[in-house]
């Protein structure tokens, strides 16, 4: 039955404004999701317009990084909408049993909404895994949520207390009829006395003269009014009011109440079908294994690296990653409106910094009538303060608050005690203070500073000691194998980081689509350079434990290839001898054992070699490290230009595709190659990047 109905062309063309400014308000309120916004507007569009046509659930899908605004987004959509009262939400990673706060939501879905639209939304989605591990969990209390993402409608108990208390009645009411208690019109006409002895109503019933003397009243229920609501409560489907159930209990005998009874009491037993078919659900998630960057807390990697990253995400990948949490059929019902959000650019953090200075700003001007102007050099060091790249708003949020936030208060009260005579205040940050300045027509009248505990800022400062030498020589070292090896120059290089347990880093913005055989010993010596490079700067007997990690992934890397995708002198899988791998071979004679040795000794001599005719560019590269934290790759650049050996900028690759593969392909096909051949297509699953999971 339809709950909702337009009656006019003048309703659905407002809810089509309605609609309009939503998104147009959330694109002024949200940073850096314009898209997003597109895409959850057109999605809904429909179900806000017609949702009477609908009988399943619009399920949305929104998943990104932490702090990117997917809960955010819907709350305000349901404002905007006018929903902010019929938008019911469910945290799935509250630490307290969510799924009794599910079911008592649920019934109060039930109490004032059920069959209409409304809106619902399953956040922190990921934690309601029913795979762990490969091992299918088994958890009941999820049910309910499957069945209202499937078809929207499911059973819930009625409340048992009530049909308790229906139950007790029935069978008091038997006994007093059995007893000869007379009843007509829902009164009790024989008996009367018996019957309010028996139910502990002669006080309630009797009234009592000036004298004191009591008289039972003339007209006794048969069934108590306080009944009347708790049978209304528990069968409000079949009554508009309690009314309803007054009045058909006011037309019956004895018997005919008992039966009336009777009857509301096996209705109660059976369940409430709530019904959800016409509600707009919201899944809100994190998929940790879709967005592998989420685990990088470092804050020295550009927030460009990482937004680019994460605009690579598919819905396949989604589907994939849903995998590793759900079955396939539980997938199946969150559809295929799987809205992604990118992990934010630098432009849009600093966007957000601007749009929570003019937050601030508005407050200020409405509480004392001044205005804020916020400095370059202030919203710079929020930026490099607060910013976490894969940790979305809230660090962000956070900084603006201890650094410009804890000011307002003493901003004001400066001014009120000191009587300034100025409505603009300009801030701006210098060397580790906020300098507050009172301005009257561009003359400074007043100013005070404020010291600011800055933490990420301190960190990233240049140590210029023994530690930030060796990471200085170490990281050069792989910068310069990177360059001269895979003709790839780094983006970053870091000899001191604000990230916790890194030294540094070298970052490269070029990823590889696919690993040929010829790379592999190139790739390796790159891995393998930090080491190297500090054996030639400061000797064998100094080389550092700092190699760990490097020696990790490289023998990781390399038993990969020849164990896993043949590239060794042996094909097949090959693997440790053990039942649960009885479908590969085993390296019995340790014949791959020894060529992975092989191999990484190859490339070790090859990251020596290189790195000894490239050692004034080591040197040189390493020193500039060693005194400053950071060093860009136009810096690089100019560097191998002035002190490399055989550098050539022109052989610096841009891309990690179409280098080889297609353009021999098409010299094949091209050379008459194809004379004879029948070409016939493939559907074999495979992964050119074998080392995609390497970091």
């Amino acid at each position: 039955m339809t709950k909702t109905k337009f009656k006019n062309k003048e309703e659905l063309l407002q809810r089509q404004v309605i609609l309009n400014s939503a998104k147009e308000t959330l694109k002024k309120e949200f940073i850096g999701i314009n898209q997003v916004i597109d895409q959850v507007i057109d999605s809904i569009r429909t179900w806000y317009l017609f949702p009477e046509i609908q009988d399943r659930p619009v399920i949305i899908n929104l998943w990104g990084l932490t702090g990117v605004g997917k809960s955010s987004l819907v709350n305000r959509i349901s404002d905007l909408i006018g929903f902010s009262g019929k938008h019911f939400s469910f945290d799935l990673g509250d630490k307290a049993p969510y799924h009794w706060g599910l079911k008592s939501q649920i019934e109060d879905i039930y109490e004032e909404q059920n069959g209409y639209p409304i809106i619902l939304t399953l956040d922190e989605f990921q934690n309601a895994r029913t795979i762990v591990d490969d091992i299918e969990v088994d958890q009941k209390a999820n049910r309910v949520m499957w069945e209202l993402l499937d078809s929207g409608k499911f059973p819930v108990n009625r409340s048992s207390f009530y049909r308790d208390d229906l139950y007790s009645l029935i069978n008091q009411l038997k006994y007093l009829v059995d007893h000869k208690v007379v009843v007509k019109n829902g009164l009790v006409v024989g008996k009367k006395k018996y019957y309010l002895e028996r139910t502990n109503q002669v006080i309630e019933y009797t009234e009592f003269n000036e004298k004191g003397e009591g008289e039972v009243s003339e007209e006794v229920m048969f069934v108590r009014p306080s009944f009347y609501a708790d049978i209304f409560s528990l069968l409000k489907e079949y009554f508009k009011t309690t009314y309803d159930v007054e009045k058909a209990l006011l037309q019956l005998d004895g018997q005919g109440t008992i039966d009336f009874l009777t009857d509301c009491f096996e209705k109660a037993n059976a369940p409430v079908i709530v019904d959800c078919s016409k509600s707009l659900i919201f899944v809100c998630g994190n998929l940790d294994e879709a967005f592998t960057m989420c685990k990088d807390l470092n804050p020295d990697i550009s927030c460009d690296e990482f937004h680019n990253e994460s605009l690579k995400i598919t819905v396949p990948n989604i589907k994939e990653a849903l995998q590793d949490r759900f079955r396939n059929e539980q997938i199946a019902r969150l559809g295929n409106t799987h809205i992604i959000y990118p992990a934010f650019s630098e432009q849009s953090f600093r966007e957000l910094i601007d749009l929570r200075l003019t937050r601030i700003n508005k407050k200020v001007q409405s509480i004392n009538g001044i205005k804020l102007n916020f400095d370059d050099s202030l919203k710079n060091i929020l930026y490099k303060e607060g910013v976490f790249p894969t940790q979305g708003t809230r660090p962000l949020f956070t900084t603006v608050e201890q650094v410009v936030g804890v000011l307002i208060s003493e901003i004001i009260v400066e001014q009120i005690l000191k009587e300034i005579k100025s409505s603009n205040v300009f801030l701006k940050y210098i060397d580790g203070y906020v300098i507050i300045e009172y301005r009257h027509y561009k003359r400074v009248v007043h100013s005070f500073s404020k010291k600011v505990y800055l933490n990420l800022d301190q960190l990233r400062v240049s140590k210029q000691d023994d530690v930030q030498a060796i990471t200085a020589v170490h990281e050069s070292g792989h910068a310069i194998l990177s360059l001269m090896l895979l003709k790839t120059v780094p983006t970053h290089v870091m000899s001191s980081t604000a990230s916790h347990g890194t030294l540094g880093f070298v970052y490269t913005k070029i990823k590889w689509d696919y690993v040929k055989k010829s790379d592999i010993i190139n790739r390796l010596a790159m891995m393998l350079g930090g080491r190297e490079a500090e054996k030639i700067v400061f000797g064998a007997d100094y080389v550092t434990t700092g190699s760990e990690s490097d020696l990790t992934a490289a023998t990781k890397f390399v038993t990969h290839l020849l164990k896993s995708c043949s590239m060794g002198s042996r094909l097949g899988t090959y693997n440790a001898d053990s039942p649960l791998t009885n479908q590969t071979l085993t390296d019995h004679n340790f014949i791959l054992e020894e060529e992975i040795q092989e191999t990484l000794n190859n490339a070790q001599k090859l990251a020596s070699s290189t790195l000894k005719e490239q050692k004034k560019l080591l040197l040189i590269l390493a020193n500039h490290l060693s005194d400053k934290s950071s060093v860009t790759k136009e810096e690089i650049l100019s560097y191998a230009a002035l002190h490399g050996v055989d550098f050539n900028a022109t052989d610096i690759v841009e891309s990690g595709s179409n280098l080889y593969y297609r353009k021999q392909l098409k010299k094949m096909v091209q050379g008459g190659h194809t004379t004879g051949v029948e070409i016939v297509a493939s559907h074999d699953s495979f992964s050119l990047n074998s080392d995609q999971n390497i970091r």
